[in-house]
């Protein structure tokens, strides 16, 4: 028997040759030879399998797995034989032969040295079949060797049959034309190893799969054989049609959109540009690449336009800006340039990209519009100054008019008389009214209408309206009614003056347009708190009603229902437009129903402050005979006539009075005597109102009250009036009432018939602090316009949130009291509003309590309440 070389040597040095003549010791020694054979045939594959190269060892797995198979079968033999032979070899441990022990260890000892590299090919078998690359191996004939479980799922061949298959059955680029394989092996051969992208066909579906393959050719042994491990880029492939997709896409918009596309390098030389950019150019990419775009299209200050803005691309720094540029037929155009920097793929900047749009015609417009602007401003000037001239011409000899009216009915005058003077004082009326209704409508388009605000009492305000028109109506027998709710309150601030001029020009349009039935004026209040007040007012006719397309026209300027209205009822048709405006200042609206034949319907809404009825009495000064007896009056004025009928309502008041017919002569006066109050006419001769006034502060540093009367009702020229140091004004033709008031205001008398004219809202002195806009102004950094904004913010949105509250309290929704209540805590510590403290919080917490007082969340929630709308008046 040949024994392995290590048990030969062992055996020579422990056994004689008599020894080995013993049948049960042959045995034993052919078991152990047979596991040093195996042993030294495991080594050599362990060796191969881990020294051959990554691409090699799917060929050494594949033998490696048979030479298992192979090991399975000896180790099992082993095994039976070693089972067989333990009595012999319990015998040998018994006699203690030292050598006999020695054999039996090392015999066990390849006994487990097998197990473990049984373990180690199992693990290298499980390591490939779990790899998610497909893993091929085909000899050179194209003859397929070797897949592993990915590859076998892919190309649905199962592992062991993949022998009975070639490469042109599985890869789609060899099924059509075979020889094509041996050409790629010769390839590969050459470079050694390749990456190419394929399709793999599955054999079970039919379905291809595009595939990316790594690719070597090896030799082991005597094969030669070529090894693919490939991977599934359906995904990416599909990324990539997307990504073609999308990158056609951008390109087609870049070379086709309206915009230009150009890119620069860090030198301003032209690199790339599209398509439309040419189109505004004039130039062709190939006569512009390598040039520098500043050469090219500017001249003059514009290079050092774009010289500075390459500096700033160079900081990384992009922008827009409009600049004049010269096409290559040297015509002067317009772009509006979008740059910004370009960065390379390591975020170096390589130059700019800007973004070009030609706005040549848009520039043309902006001058033309420049040049309009310009004629309609002068126009506007020219417009204002000649109302301000017509006012002033209108004005001046109307208020001697209406004065010498006023006067002559203080006279004994008989029935006829007084009737040629009632239809006199009508018609100046309402050329007055006319004028006025001009002038508003101006001063509303220039922004410069202003409201007056009083306290005032509406019923009275409405009854009064009622004295004024029920006559009239009366007179062409119809029925006049007045309903006013009893809700409304007794007290309001707003200009009343304007109120009656809306609702006076309203029902008289009511009363002209309706020859039989009926005018009616109904009030009624539609919401109430502490301090605010809306109402509804309807005013409804059974007249002549209007059609629909007149309806759409109605707050048109000077427009009328039809052709013949103008001759047949009279009016400049600027009545509505006034109304509608005056409306809107105050914060209403006003919308109108009608119907041909039939009638109409006007309904407007407003919301008032409640004032303070007890002011209504002590604000209305009474301008009786001697009213102001004793008052020292310097009379500034060049038109003897208007001296003449300020003179008569001056005596009439009791007042001691100078003339001055121009500003040097009042200064001299006023050098010799001590007046009270100074009525100051403006456009004098010698020198004006105003210049007059400018001495009287400044050189003779008197502080005697001075009040304008003036023919120029502008608010500019009123502005101007109370800037130089003018106390008040009163417009011409005055109202004898008004100048009263400007009078006594001006003196400020003691007596309870001679309070300041000045109105007040009812609000306790403690409540002057009712926030402190301060902490806003620390968030801000002194921004005022954020401070601004904010207060805008919290004023539009707090009557929405107060009125939620309200109907939550009235339906004892808590809910929606804590949620409000929360929602506001923010707004009432920015507003500073200190008197809330805590108070937004308390409501919050008390509403989700489970046991709710519903008597103290009641009395906090009102005064939560009651503080926000004091705080939202006052704002």
């Amino acid at each position: 028997m040949n024994f392995h070389k290590l048990l030969d040597r062992q055996i020579k040095k422990h056994f004689g040759n008599e020894s080995l003549t013993d049948s049960k010791l042959q045995a034993f020694l052919s078991a152990v030879n047979s596991s040093y054979l195996s042993f030294e045939r495991d080594k050599h594959l362990m060796e191969h399998a881990f020294s051959v190269s990554e691409n090699e060892y799917d060929i050494v797995q594949h033998d490696l797995i048979s030479e298992i198979n192979i090991r399975n079968e000896s180790l099992e033999k082993l095994k039976r034989t070693i089972r067989a032979l333990s009595p012999e070899i319990q015998f040998i441990k018994e006699e203690s032969n030292e050598d006999l022990l020695q054999i039996a260890e090392i015999l066990e000892n390849q006994i487990l040295e097998t197990n473990q590299v049984r373990a180690k090919l199992e693990l290298f078998k499980n390591i490939i079949d779990s790899s998610s690359d497909a893993i091929q191996v085909a000899y050179e004939t194209g003859k397929m060797f070797y897949i592993n479980k990915s590859s076998s799922e892919r190309i649905g061949i199962p592992m062991d049959k993949i022998r009975d298959f070639s490469v042109s059955d599985i890869e789609k680029m060899f099924h059509d034309n075979p020889d094509e394989w041996l050409k790629h092996v010769e390839q590969i051969k050459h470079q050694n190893e390749l990456l190419l992208e394929g399709t793999t066909i599955n054999k079970t579906t039919g379905k291809t799969i595009p595939t990316e393959v790594t690719v070597k050719h090896v030799e082991i042994g005597e094969n030669s054989l070529v090894i693919a491990i490939s991977r599934d880029i359906t995904e990416r492939k599909e990324h990539d049609k997307l990504f073609k997709l999308q990158e056609e896409k951008y390109r087609n918009i870049i070379s086709n959109m309206n915009l230009g596309l150009l890119e620069v390098d860090n030198d301003d030389g032209i690199v790339f540009c599209n398509s439309s950019f040419e189109r505004m150019s004039g130039f062709t990419i190939n006569q512009m690449i390598g040039k520098q775009a500043k050469d090219l299209f500017m001249e003059g200050n514009e290079k050092l336009v774009i010289d500075d803005k390459n500096r700033r691309r160079q900081k990384g720094k992009s922008d827009s800006y409009e600049i004049q540029v010269l096409n290559k037929d040297r015509e002067n155009k317009w772009w509006l340039i979008s740059g910004a920097p370009n960065f390379n793929d390591d975020g170096e900047i390589i130059g700019s990209i800007g973004i070009h749009l030609d706005i040549t015609e848009q520039k043309k417009l902006e001058q033309e519009l420049e040049i309009a602007y310009r004629k309609t401003k002068q126009a506007a000037e020219a417009k204002e100054a000649f109302l301000a001239n017509m006012s002033h011409e209108i004005r001046t000899p109307l208020n001697a008019i209406i004065g010498m009216i006023r006067e002559m009915g203080r006279e004994e005058l008989s029935q006829k008389q007084k009737g040629f003077l009632s239809r006199t004082d009508s018609a100046a009326n309402h050329l007055l009214s006319i004028v006025n209704s001009i002038l508003d409508m101006s001063k509303i388009e220039a922004g410069e209408f202003q409201l007056d605000e009083e306290t005032f009492s509406m019923p009275t305000l409405l009854n009064n309206i009622e004295s004024i028109l029920k006559g009239k109506a009366i007179q062409k027998k119809l029925d006049f009614h007045n309903f006013i709710d009893p809700q409304i309150s007794k007290a309001h601030v707003g200009d009343a003056s304007r109120l009656r001029q809306i609702f006076i020009n309203l029902l008289d349009n009511a009363i002209k347009f309706t020859e039989k039935g009926s005018v009616t004026l109904k009030t009624e209040s539609l919401f109430e708190n502490t301090f605010l007040q809306k109402i509804r007012f309807t005013i409804h006719d059974t007249g002549i009603g209007m059609d629909q397309a007149y309806l759409q026209q109605i707050f048109t300027k000077f427009s009328q229902a039809e052709k013949s209205t103008s001759r047949r009822f009279g009016g400049t048709g600027l009545g509505m437009p006034i109304t509608k405006e005056l409306i809107q200042i105050m914060g209403g609206n006003i919308e109108i129903e009608s119907e041909k034949d039939t009638g109409t319907t006007v309904y407007i809404d407003l919301t008032l402050p409640i004032g303070d009825i007890n002011q209504l009495q002590s604000d209305k000064l009474i301008a009786e005979k001697n009213a102001l007896i004793g008052t020292k009056v310097l009379l500034v004025e060049d038109n003897e006539m208007n001296r003449f009928v300020a003179l008569q309502s001056l005596q009439y008041f009791g007042c001691s009075t100078q003339e001055a017919e121009n500003g040097l002569i009042a200064l001299e006066k006023l050098k010799q005597h001590k007046f009270d109050v100074i009525l100051m006419d403006i456009q004098m001769p010698e020198m004006d109102g105003v210049m007059t006034t400018q001495n009287i502060r400044e050189v003779l540093h008197l502080d005697v009250p001075i009040i304008a009367v003036t023919a120029n009702a502008f608010k500019e020229d009123i502005d101007l009036y109370l800037s130089i140091g003018m106390n008040d004004y009163v417009t011409k033709p005055f109202d004898e009432y008004k100048l009263f008031l400007a009078i006594a205001k001006a003196i400020d008398q003691e007596t309870s018939q001679k309070k300041s004219a000045e109105t007040r809202l009812a609000i306790p002195e403690d409540d002057t602090r009712l926030y402190d806009v301060s902490k806003l102004r620390e968030l801000s950094h002194g921004n005022e316009e954020f401070v601004q904004k904010m207060i805008g913010i919290f004023k539009e949105n707090l009557p929405a949130s107060l009125k939620e509250m309200q109907i939550a309290l009235g339906k004892s929704d808590y809910q929606t009291i804590a949620s409000v209540a929360h929602k506001l805590k923010p707004s009432i510590e920015n507003m500073g509003i200190h008197r809330l403290d805590g108070v937004a919080r308390e409501i919050e917490m008390n509403c989700k309590t489970e046991n709710i007082n519903k008597t103290e969340l009641e009395k906090k929630v009102e005064f939560f309440l009651s503080e926000l709308e004091k705080v939202l008046y006052k704002l």
